[in-house]
C-alpha cells in the first residue's frame, strides 16, 4: 500500500493503549473515515461510542473487521506497551497493511518498533511521518 493512499481506506483501525485519540478521531471522521476501536479501560471505549466510534475490548476483533488491505492508528504513552502491541498487531495483519504511529511523541527506540512490523511486510509510518502526512508539520 502506497501511504498517500491512505486517505482512500474509508474504514479504519484505532487502536489507543491510554493515548489520547479525540483529535485523531475528529480529523479522520471528518475526511468520511469510520473508524473501529479499541481501548485499554471501559471508560475508555464508551468515550469511543460516544464519539461514533464502533469499539470493542478486542484488537483482534478490529482486525477482522478491517477491509482489505487494513489501516489501522495505534497511539500509545508507553514505548514497551506500544513494542508489544506492535508485535501483536505484526501477527495478525498482513503483508501490505499499513500501521501509522499517532502517538505524539516519538519513540526512544523507534527502530524495533519499525522491524517489527517491516519482518512482517507491514508498512509503518512513525510520529514524524504521520505528523507529515496529515500536514501537521510547522
Amino acid at each position: 500500500m502506497n501511504p498517500s493512499d491512505w486517505e482512500k481506506i474509508k474504514v479504519q483501525g484505532l487502536i489507543s493503549l491510554g493515548a489520547p485519540w479525540q483529535s485523531l478521531a475528529k480529523r479522520l471522521r471528518d475526511k468520511g473515515i469510520t473508524l473501529l476501536g479499541f481501548g485499554l479501560e471501559a471508560l475508555e471505549r464508551e468515550k469511543m461510542l460516544q464519539c461514533g466510534i464502533n469499539a470493542t475490548s478486542s484488537v483482534q476483533a478490529v482486525i477482522l473487521h478491517l477491509p482489505h488491505p487494513r489501516v489501522v492508528w495505534l497511539l500509545g504513552t508507553d514505548e514497551n506497551s506500544f513494542l508489544q502491541a506492535s508485535r501483536l498487531l505484526a501477527g495478525l495483519l498482513e503483508t501490505g497493511s499499513l500501521v501509522l504511529d499517532g502517538s505524539a511523541q516519538a519513540w526512544e527506540q523507534p527502530q524495533h518498533i519499525r522491524t517489527c512490523f517491516e519482518a512482517a511486510g507491514i508498512l509503518y509510518l512513525g510520529p514524524r511521518q504521520v505528523t507529515d502526512l496529515l500536514g501537521l508539520s510547522s
